[in-house]
């Protein structure tokens, strides 16, 4: 018989160390294996090394990178995962944007935990 690891993966990218250590706490709290890069490097090596079923991705890494435009390469590494942009732009040009090259949604900032939340009991729930 056949044992599957069922716990959930998550990849955070973000250059905030904070925000990076606050969202692990709570993940792993919730038997969450989590995984966190502070740059684009760092996370395609996690992506391709790992099963990864959610991608929380910030839009501006140390100010240069835009995390928009690697939404597929997580997509191509794990297509199953999820991907939701983690950014302060609220403009709609970049949501647009971000669906069109795979994003699954948004958590804005300041962060909203609430909605943080929802997704990640969506991913618990199976969703």
């Amino acid at each position: 018989m056949e044992i599957r690891n069922t716990q959930k993966t998550v990849l955070l990218v973000d250059d905030e160390i904070d925000i990076c250590d606050f969202l692990s706490e709570y993940l792993e709290e919730r038997n969450i294996k989590v995984y966190s890069a502070t740059n684009i490097e760092d996370a395609f090596k996690i992506a391709k090394t790992n099963k990864i079923d959610l991608v929380f991705l910030d839009n501006n890494l140390l100010h240069i990178v835009k995390g928009v435009e690697y939404i597929p390469h997580f997509k191509l590494s794990n297509p199953n995962c999820k991907v939701y942009m983690l950014t302060a732009n609220h403009q709609p040009e970049l949501r647009e944007h971000a669906r069109l090259q795979g994003a699954d949604g948004f958590i804005l900032k300041p962060f909203d935990f609430e909605s943080f939340q929802e997704v990640i009991n969506e991913l618990i729930n199976g969703g």
